[in-house]
């Protein structure tokens, strides 16, 4: 069986030990107010982490999969017997940040628990490789080890039946044990295409949750210090708002558009301006009929 957090006392003090495998002879008003205690507390315990504070953005855009991957892998409230999630969204919208920013949490909760964040390509390629070298057992040793298990993009296991049988028969084993494992997509379950429907209806199991990119108020939520020490200077406020106006919905392109700026107003006599740095990033708008 999967091994119970060790909490120290910030967390504990707001019940997430109780709320790992609540009484059932709890008192009505302390399930009434579980789930909200529960959600701030989580967001305070992600802001004693500087590293999670500075990268991880967090708003109502994201708020479901935060709370379907955090309450899912600290076992917390009605999450207590869920096993799996899963968490879609387009890409840059934060999913592979949501994973590293729960990973970061439950390092801190506890350093003895194994949380690995891996890609789906990753996932294949090691079962490539257990068949070339008939290594299998080793192969299931290392899948079935760790506390929770984070897949990233299991949209990219298409059409590829062995390993989706391997992956099935890793979940059931895993929920035996009673171990978490965390799916990101960038599409809902039901436009997932060349997915075993066992394979798919074990991953269902759990909460099922969108995420949207959240929006920066500022480049430095980003972690970006704009122009600092150079002669890029303060980036105006409407340059800004046109950024995110333009390429709001992915976060990495808004980092892209930021640094090119930066670069480009640091380094260059003539400056390109903000208009052209986005044609770089997106080409030219497409012709009206």
């Amino acid at each position: 069986m999967a091994k119970q957090l060790r909490l120290p006392a910030y967390m504990a003090s707001a019940r997430i030990a109780g709320a790992l495998h609540q009484d059932a002879g709890a008192g009505t008003a302390v399930k009434k107010n579980g789930r909200k205690k529960l959600r701030l507390e989580l967001h305070r315990a992600m802001d004693r982490k500087p590293w999670i504070q500075h990268t991880f953005l967090r708003d109502e855009a994201n708020e479901a999969g935060v709370m379907a991957v955090f309450g899912v892998c600290l076992r917390a409230d009605h999450y207590d017997h869920v096993n799996v999630a899963y968490i879609y969204g387009a890409a840059g919208t934060g999913k592979t940040t949501i994973l590293q920013a729960t990973a970061q949490l439950l390092c801190d909760v506890d350093p003895d628990f194994q949380a690995p964040i891996l890609s789906s390509e990753d996932f294949y390629q090691d079962v490539v490789t257990a068949y070339q070298i008939k290594s299998f057992d080793k192969f299931k040793r290392a899948y079935r080890k760790p506390d929770w298990l984070m897949l990233d993009g299991i949209h990219h296991l298409k059409n590829k039946q062995r390993t989706q049988e391997e992956l099935l028969h890793l979940l059931d084993h895993r929920e035996r044990a009673g171990k978490v494992t965390i799916f990101t997509a960038n599409v809902p379950p039901g436009e997932l295409v060349g997915i075993d429907e066992s394979l798919l209806s074990k991953m269902l199991s759990g909460p099922v949750s969108q995420i949207h990119a959240p929006t920066p108020k500022k480049p430095s939520d980003l972690d970006e210090n704009w122009g600092e020490g150079s002669k890029a200077k303060v980036l105006p406020a409407e340059e800004w708002h046109a950024i995110l106006d333009a390429v709001g919905h992915d976060l990495r392109t808004v980092r892209s558009v930021l640094a090119t700026l930066w670069v480009e107003r640091s380094s260059c006599d003539t400056p390109a301006s903000l208009d052209q740095v986005l044609l770089r990033l997106s080409g030219p708008p497409a012709a009206k009929d």
